[in-house]
């Protein structure tokens, strides 16, 4: 149905201008005195309908074509952005994120990748992507980004405090080592089933937007 969609309105003008030539002048002909004016004035009028036609094509073609191609290009660029999301996230849950600076990275890199992923929904559902927010996957999707940031901010956040009580006097480096690395066992198990998902919606969510070409 997308396919036809550049031809609607061109088709129905042509309809309409046929229409209005053969109530209005083509019907009445044999009631008109001068036939002969009369047939001119409606292959004039009949060939005005057929320009009329094609310019108004050409141009819902051209706007077409540019449409796609936008689309493509937006495609391209979330089939970017997720799979950087997820490069992030392996590359997170592999090192060793045990200092609070590593940590507070991590998290203010997802943040913003999911602030752009929002910023793609939102832009795209109204133009070149319609209902896009509405889509049971991308709303899926974006609840497991949520879950995979609040994840994060919570491991953040210990991490935090556990850097805080091991300042100055108290200062324990081995201490301090093993409850990093036990909140780094915690937080990847919180983490392993909202990523999961993760990883497998973002194919759906793409999918969907093919559906649009």
């Amino acid at each position: 149905m997308r396919q036809l969609e550049p031809y609607i309105i061109p088709v129905v003008l042509l309809t309409f201008l046929l229409s209005a030539v053969y109530f209005g002048l083509y019907r009445n002909l044999n009631n008109m005195a001068d036939k002969q004016r009369v047939t001119t004035i409606i292959l004039s009028a009949l060939g005005l309908s057929f320009g009329l036609f094609q310019v108004l094509l050409n141009i819902s073609v051209q706007g077409a074509r540019n449409k796609s191609q936008l689309r493509y290009a937006e495609y391209k660029e979330l089939g970017k952005l997720l799979a950087s999301i997820t490069e992030l996230m392996t590359f997170g849950t592999s090192e060793k994120l045990n200092t609070f600076t590593d940590v507070n990275r991590l998290y203010l890199t997802l943040h913003g990748k999911i602030t752009d992923f929002e910023g793609f929904v939102a832009t795209n559902s109204n133009f070149l992507f319609k209902g896009l927010d509405r889509k049971e996957s991308v709303k899926s999707l974006h609840n497991d980004l949520l879950e995979i940031r609040h994840h994060t901010f919570d491991y953040k956040t210990r991490t935090d405090t556990i850097e805080m009580v091991y300042r100055g006097e108290n200062e324990n480096p081995e201490m301090e080592r093993m409850e990093l690395m036990s909140e780094i066992v915690i937080w990847l198990g919180n983490l392993h089933y909202s990523l999961s998902n993760f990883n497998k919606r973002k194919y759906e969510v793409l999918g969907e937007v093919q559906t649009y070409f």
